[in-house]
């Protein structure tokens, strides 16, 4: 065979072996995405690389938590797994996890390493495992000092977020998808509507803490819900509207405002509402609707217990928006000790606190009712 027709065979046999790597490797990633079940198969094939590496660590790890999150990207839906790996002080997790990363042999797959502090008493190092930068997989790895601190006194210093969940009393079945979340919340219910008091009851009985969501006057052409008092009411009316807004909802351990911004101004307005609160032994939580409320200095000028919200969590319906807002009321409670955050009960809002709940957990951060949060 002639050399131009022997370099002519080279090139054609080159470009062929080219299309075919390429098809390959198209068709492999059509298939993976054509169900969304796969993206799913992937996470449990890294999940046990993982696991095969911790197995043959040369000690065990002192406690491994494992999470299943639901993921969204379009049309794609798939479980991310979140792992927790604690070691004790002697197990670099550094080294572990350069094993790791050694031993995750799936293709198009890329790990990125995250290394946080959280204080004296442990470090953390999160690797995040991506395909086609979806995320599929994130293992934490904590290292924790033995140390002697009584669990009482670690309690304690453990920061405390109380979430309340506004607007409930309209719709049972978002309701009760909020109450199967089986975190610690307080139910924020509207009085006098027609599935408040079926709602409170169940609720009660699932350990959730309920609280009475109250219409106030807002100063705007908003819509008033049932059970809405004013600052125009005469104090006969007031008490009365008070009155049956209690009686439509049991359990009620306190209050928050729905709206309120011309209300919570007042201070003649908020002194008969704090007089009725403390006769019925209520706390308060001013929902500051604006920043010019009075509602928190006069219930505590009347001895009623108190507190303020510090963050409205989903003024955006949009699942990242409102894991933002989180992280950010994480990061007040951290500073302070102590945060409230309101929120309401949406499909975003829902997904975007089962999506957070683990982090909370990792952060040390303890979920409360807002009762526990009141002076």
């Amino acid at each position: 065979m002639k050399p131009r027709i022997r370099k002519k065979v080279r090139v054609a046999l080159l470009l062929a072996a080219l299309v075919a790597f390429f098809a390959g490797t198209y068709v492999a990633t059509a298939l993976l995405f054509e169900s969304n079940t796969n993206l799913s198969l992937l996470a449990r094939k890294v999940d046990s690389n993982f696991s095969a590496t911790l197995s043959a660590a040369e000690a065990s790890p002192l406690e491994v938590r494992k999470n299943y999150v639901r993921k969204h990207n379009g049309t794609l839906s798939w479980e991310q797994i979140e792992v927790v790996v604690t070691l004790d002080e002697s197990q670099s997790m550094y080294s572990l996890s350069k094993s790791l990363q050694h031993g995750l042999d799936i293709p198009a797959t890329t790990v990125r390493e995250e290394r946080r502090s959280r204080g004296a008493l442990h470090k953390e190092l999160q690797l995040s495992v991506y395909f086609d930068d979806l995320p599929i997989y994130q293992m934490l790895l904590r290292q924790k000092h033995i140390v002697s601190i009584p669990k009482e006194e670690v309690e304690e210093q453990r920061p405390k977020v109380a979430l309340i969940v506004d607007d409930v009393g309209y719709d049972v079945r978002r309701a009760l998808e909020l109450l199967n979340l089986r975190r610690p919340m307080t139910i924020s219910i509207f009085p006098q509507l027609k599935h408040s008091r079926h709602i409170a009851e169940v609720a009660h009985e699932m350990g959730y803490e309920i609280m009475l969501h109250l219409p106030m006057e807002s100063g705007r052409h908003l819509r008033r819900n049932p059970g809405f008092i004013s600052p125009d009411m005469n104090d006969k009316t007031l008490r009365w509207m008070l009155e049956k807004d209690f009686e439509s909802i049991p359990h009620v351990a306190g209050v928050n405002n729905h709206q309120g911004s011309k209300m919570t101004c007042d201070r003649q307005a908020m002194m008969r509402v704090m007089t009725y609160l403390a006769e019925q032994n209520m706390y308060f939580i001013d929902s500051r609707t604006t920043s010019e409320s009075v509602a928190y200095q006069v219930a505590r000028s009347f001895g009623v217990r108190a507190a303020e919200n510090d963050i409205f969590l989903d003024n955006e319906k949009n699942i990242e928006y409102i894991k933002g807002r989180l992280e950010l009321l994480m990061e007040e409670a951290e500073h302070k000790g102590k945060a409230i955050g309101i929120c309401h009960v949406h499909p975003a809002t829902m997904q975007a606190l089962q999506d957070m709940f683990s982090i909370m957990d990792e952060r040390g951060i303890e979920l409360v009712y807002a009762s526990q949060l009141v002076n």
